[in-house]
């Protein structure tokens, strides 16, 4: 009888001390997915480059249509833009026709792309891509991902030493 008491207490701890391990790490293994709101939209505030006029796409929904017939400004809101984007960072792309005169005109459509965390996007170095056809103006309720993802991840993370085309990490 002692004997059978130890062994139903040696197993009471054993399954209590696994099932309280496997409830502590149910939380780690699921990826917060960063979502496109407004407030993070915005926050988009620190210029990486602006009036950019070269390239090979003008990222106006024609994709035969080179880089020199818009204008695009690029905004983040890291504050250090040579490091590592971490979880919850954006990059915006505004992008503008150009008027009669070959200046900056009306905006067409702005871009996002928000990191996430590892587990979300791993094919596209944890991004997602964002399309915004009214830019500001855009009802952020209704915004979703771009799909597929490759369609922004092909070009993107393929100019990694260049800004233009931010980043693979």
């Amino acid at each position: 009888m002692k004997r059978f008491n130890y062994l139903l207490s040696i197993f009471a701890i054993s399954f209590l001390l696994v099932f309280t391990s496997c409830s502590e790490d149910d939380d780690k293994d699921t990826a917060i997915e960063y979502k496109l709101t407004e407030s993070l939209f915005s926050s988009a505030t620190n210029p990486i480059q602006t009036n950019i006029n070269t390239g090979a796409m003008a990222h106006n929904g024609d994709a035969t249509a080179s880089g020199t017939m818009t204008f695009r400004d690029v905004y983040t809101n890291m504050s250090d833009v040579s490091g590592t984007a971490k979880p919850g960072d954006i990059i915006t792309k505004y992008v503008y026709g150009k008027d009669s005169t070959g200046a900056k005109g009306a905006l067409m459509v702005a871009f996002a792309m928000v990191k996430q965390e590892a587990g979300n996007g791993d094919d596209d170095g944890n991004w997602y891509w964002y399309m915004l056809p009214n830019g500001n103006d855009t009802d952020f309720s209704t915004v979703a991902k771009v799909d597929p993802q490759s369609n922004c991840s092909g070009c993107h993370s393929a100019g990694i030493s260049d800004h233009r085309y931010v980043f693979g990490n």
